[in-house]
């Protein structure tokens, strides 16, 4: 019905899409909203592999918050204690998003 290519590996359960490049942008954003619902209610979440950096503030590159993402952080902090490892590029993102409405 969207026009979506998607691949899907019934073992691992992830699956993977790509929207048609003639799609608007709001109309992928609902898309992946209403996706990432659908995987969290199922137990999963849904993460986005590639987008184009101007994006990823309006969508949930990493999903819906969970519960781990602390212990995340501190593995994080015990590697790279001072930040210099992508900075911004997963915690700050991650906190940022969490804080956005769904």
């Amino acid at each position: 019905e969207a026009g979506w290519a998607v691949q899907a590996h019934a073992g691992s359960g992830i699956v993977r899409g790509s929207a048609p490049p003639e799609q608007a942008v709001e109309e992928r954003v609902a898309w992946l909203d209403r996706l990432c619902d659908r995987a969290v209610d199922a137990g999963g979440n849904l993460v986005i592999e590639r987008c184009p950096a101007e994006r990823t503030p309006e969508l949930r590159i990493w999903g819906r918050p969970r519960g781990d993402w602390p212990v995340m952080r501190r593995v994080q902090a015990a590697f790279d204690p001072r930040g210099l490892m992508n900075p911004g590029r997963l915690f700050d993102t991650m906190e940022l998003q969490s804080t956005a409405p769904a």
